[in-house]
């Protein structure tokens, strides 16, 4: 027993590796060492038996020997001081230079510049052109009423229609056509006669379109085919008609005009009568009839015009 903690002991004393005196002194860094830890006992329990002996049990109890092991010790570990610290010097920063007086630099010299004065303003007088009058509604259709009477004595009556386009402000073109009739029987007064003119003519306005009641002169030629009824036969006849005259126009706005005007007409045969007609003499209801010949007279027209 004495034996085992005599050992026990100086593996104890191994362990702690107690430094030499004087170590401390020597070295100028420190050394840190990890402390062993303590060894490890290890106590057996005592065991426990039972006999049998004639029939009687009986405990008996062993004295346990304790048991002393030794564990070796954990390796030391050695780790080197960490390095002193090191301290810098930071010298203090040199002075700054001193500062320059500020350059002050010479204002610039500027020539004076002259100006030649602005010229007085001139004033135009302006004047507002005139509105320009002019016709909206170019396009008419138109009715007219004609009398006639002529150097052969012959008095008609007729209605016609005219187709209007007012070209420009003082210009306007009419294209017409009439149908007529023998009112009094000619010369003799038993004759019947029809006239059938086609005229295309211009009429060209004094006054502008602004003028209520504006003049015109109108001037128109085409052609008519007449017919004379002589009883036993009929007389037909070309004529090439040319008018002449002027008149007034009574203007209701756009697109409503009434006319009346007085047109010399002038008519020329264009072809000969039949040798027969010519050869006899004709005799109606007592009074002598003659085949129809050159013409010219007045007619008389009122007429009314829409335009669009």
């Amino acid at each position: 027993m004495r034996n085992r903690l005599l050992t026990v002991f100086l593996a104890l004393l191994t362990a702690l590796a107690l430094e030499p005196l004087g170590a401390s002194a020597a070295s100028a860094q420190e050394i840190y060492v990890q402390v062993p830890p303590p060894p490890r006992v290890i106590i057996t329990p005592p065991r426990l038996g039972i006999r049998a002996w004639r029939m009687r049990v009986r405990w008996q109890r062993r004295r346990a020997r304790a048991q002393v092991v030794v564990m070796p010790p954990a390796p030391s570990v050695v780790a080197a001081a960490p390095p002193a610290p090191v301290y810098y010097y930071t010298p203090a920063p040199a002075p700054l230079p001193p500062i320059p007086p500020p350059l002050v630099a010479p204002a610039p010299y500027y020539a004076p510049v002259y100006y030649a004065p602005p010229p007085e303003p001139s004033y135009v007088a302006v004047r507002r052109a005139p509105k320009l009058d002019g016709w909206r509604s170019r396009v008419g259709l138109g009715v007219r009423g004609i009398g006639v009477t002529d150097s052969g004595g012959w008095d008609n009556l007729g209605i016609g229609g005219e187709f209007l386009v007012r070209a420009t402000n003082h210009l306007s073109l009419e294209l017409a056509a009439e149908y007529q009739h023998d009112t009094a029987g000619g010369p003799s007064g038993a004759v019947d006669r029809i006239d059938i003119p086609a005229t295309i003519g211009m009429r060209i306005y004094l006054g502008p379109p602004r003028w209520v009641v504006s003049p015109y002169f109108v001037f128109a030629a085409g052609f008519d085919y007449a017919a004379e009824d002589l009883r036993p036969v009929t007389d037909q006849a070309y004529y090439f008609d040319g008018q002449l005259g002027g008149g007034l126009e009574l203007r209701l706005g756009q697109h409503v005009a009434l006319t009346a005007d007085v047109r010399f007409d002038g008519k020329k045969r264009l072809d000969s009568p039949a040798d027969p007609i010519v050869a006899e003499r004709f005799v109606t209801g007592g009074h002598a009839a003659s085949p129809l010949g050159d013409e010219y007279g007045a007619q008389f027209r009122l007429g009314v015009a829409l335009y669009f």
